[in-house]
C-alpha cells in the first residue's frame, strides 16, 4: 500500500514539474537609466568606455542594468531566476501556464516568451519592445 502511495505521489509530482517550460520575461522599461547615464562606470569598464568612443559607439538604454525590483518581485512571486540579460532588458525563469499568464498581468512585464517553441527556423524574431530583429536562444 505504502509502494502504490508513493507510486502515485511521484507521478503526480513529476506530470506537474514536467508542465513547466523556461520562458523569458521581458520587462518594460528601465526606470533606472537616468543614474547609469550619470555614471556609467557603475557598469561600464574604463577601457569599455574607452574602447566604445574610440570605436564612435554612443552609450544606449541596451547598456543600463536591467531594474533589481523587477528581478526581486519574481523572486517575490515564487520563481527562480536562472538568467537575465540587461541588452534584452528580461530574465529567464521556469513556469506553468497558470504562471506565465501570472507574470503577464504584473505591471512590469511587458511580455512572456517561450524558448521552446519556437517556429523560427532562422531564430530570429522581433524584440517586442523595439521591433528590432534579435536571435532567439533555444535552451532544452
Amino acid at each position: 500500500m505504502k509502494k502504490l502511495l508513493l507510486f502515485c505521489f511521484l507521478t503526480g509530482y513529476l506530470s506537474v514539474s514536467a508542465q513547466t517550460e523556461l520562458v523569458f520575461v521581458y520587462f518594460t522599461d528601465k526606470p533606472n537609466k537616468a543614474a547609469f547615464y550619470a555614471n556609467p562606470l557603475s557598469e561600464l569598464s574604463q577601457k569599455s568606455l574607452n574602447r566604445r568612443t574610440a570605436l564612435g559607439i554612443s552609450l544606449n538604454d541596451q547598456d543600463a542594468p536591467i531594474e533589481p525590483s523587477y528581478l526581486q518581485n519574481l523572486q517575490n512571486l515564487g520563481f527562480t531566476v536562472t538568467d537575465y540579460s540587461k541588452w534584452l532588458n528580461g530574465a529567464a525563469v521556469n513556469a506553468t501556464p497558470t504562471q506565465k499568464a501570472q507574470l503577464q498581468a504584473q505591471p512590469f512585464v511587458l511580455s512572456v516568451e517561450s524558448f521552446a517553441r519556437n517556429g523560427n527556423p532562422t531564430g530570429l524574431k522581433k524584440h517586442p519592445a523595439n521591433g528590432k530583429m534579435i536571435q532567439v536562444l533555444i535552451k532544452f
